[in-house]
């Protein structure tokens, strides 16, 4: 029997045999239209949560504007909170205000603002450690070759002395994660202030990374065709 969109069968077990391919079929679509870079915007969380919230319910999401933009928060916050979660070092600096990262009332985690964070982005470590794009994990941006980690990138790379020396104005000298996080919850202009740092510097970490993988192509191309000549 369905009954208002639900199969009613006394579990429900009809119901979600029927709406898990409906789920994944759809999640599947949204995925397609997504960049490779930069993550979904609110616009693109707005879609999903509208599209998945339907198919579940079996009705359409409530139109409002005070609706729309509480719920784009809310998608946006859980599903940087999930990435944040996914380091057990990240999910340590979390887990204390995780309470007031979700329920704050401003400022939506940017792409870049979560790569800073967690460290999953254009980092030496990450890059050839995880992902093998890279062959070493030092530092491209300064002469000490250290390891280029999230955290080498915050507080210690001369590179971004500047934009970091615009953000201690602001928040102060430290740059540890725990204390990142926490400034980040302590008022909007210390949010704003750790967004811009993240997105000039791992703008500018982007920029370099894609003219290596461009130097590296042309180099292989080079390098085939030498081969043929020979």
């Amino acid at each position: 029997m369905k009954y208002l969109g639900l199969v009613l069968d006394g579990r429900f077990e009809e119901h979600f045999k029927r709406l898990a391919p409906k789920l994944l079929a759809a999640a599947g679509a949204l995925g397609r239209i997504l960049p490779n870079l930069d993550g979904p915007g609110g616009a693109c969380r707005r879609l999903y949560m509208s599209v998945q919230g339907g198919k579940r319910t079996g009705l359409p999401l409530k139109k409002s504007k005070s609706g729309e933009k509480k719920h784009e928060k809310c998608s946006s916050s859980v599903w940087r909170s999930r990435e944040l979660a996914g380091n057990q070092k990240e999910a340590a600096a979390v887990r204390p205000v995780l309470k007031e990262w979700v329920e704050r009332k401003y400022g939506a985690p940017s792409f870049h603002l979560t790569q800073l964070l967690t460290g999953h982005g254009c980092f030496g470590w990450y890059l050839c450690e995880r992902v093998g794009r890279e062959p070493t994990t030092a530092c491209h941006h300064c002469d000490r070759r250290a390891v280029d980690t999230a955290q080498h990138t915050r507080e210690e790379c001369p590179a971004w002395d500047e934009p970091r020396a615009a953000l201690f104005t602001v928040i102060g000298g430290d740059l540890s994660l725990p204390a990142l996080i926490c400034h980040t919850l302590s008022s909007e202009e210390e949010w704003e202030a750790v967004t811009t740092f993240s997105v000039v510097v791992m703008m500018q970490k982007e920029a370099a990374e894609k003219v290596r993988e461009l130097s590296a192509a042309e180099g292989q191309a080079g390098g085939e065709e030498s081969s043929q000549r020979d």
